[in-house]
């Protein structure tokens, strides 16, 4: 069974377990690398992941199968636009790909920035993870900004299109 939900005060090991496990195994998809994952001291970690615990400002989802970390993601509030967070930390553990966990981590994502009166969601993929854009398009987010490195995607909160995706992954 598949249970997603919001990291807890302090559960900063449990966070940088499965950090570190997504860094290790898919250190493609990231712009911070295992090595400098490995550096950060327990303070930090411990910071991150109680900050992200509570309030509105920042989350971590973490997905469980059976017990065990399968998936995670973070969203923060946009410090320059008030009404904009930004996703990231997406992951999900090869095992359990495939079978709509990116999506149902994405709608924890969707529903934490809704109740946090965010309007948008930001996401800036790497332009070598395809999966990840062709996965954030399916899911309602639009291309936005692309550079030689990285596109910029966004959805807006509400929009008939968030909606539409949302009853749409609601009758599969």
């Amino acid at each position: 069974m598949i249970k997603i939900r919001r990291i807890r005060i302090g559960e900063f090991d449990l966070y940088r377990k499965v950090r570190l496990r997504a860094l290790k195994e898919d250190s493609y998809a990231f712009c911070a690398t295992y090595e400098s994952a490995l550096e950060r001291t327990e303070e930090k970690w411990r910071d991150q992941a109680d900050k992200a615990a509570e309030g509105s400002d920042q989350a971590i989802f973490i997905a469980f199968c059976g017990g065990d970390p399968v998936g995670l993601s973070a969203v923060y509030k946009d410090k320059r636009k008030e009404d904009e967070a930004e996703v990231f930390q997406v992951w999900v553990s090869a095992e359990s790909r495939g079978t709509g966990l990116g999506k149902r981590i994405m709608d924890s994502v969707l529903e934490w920035s809704k109740s946090s009166g965010y309007k948008r969601i930001i996401a800036t993929v790497a332009n070598t993870n395809k999966k990840a854009i062709g996965f954030y398009e399916n899911y309602g987010f639009e291309k936005k900004l692309e550079d030689s490195e990285e596109t910029k995607m966004a959805m807006e909160i509400g929009s008939k299109k968030s909606a539409h995706a949302t009853r749409a992954r609601a009758r599969v």
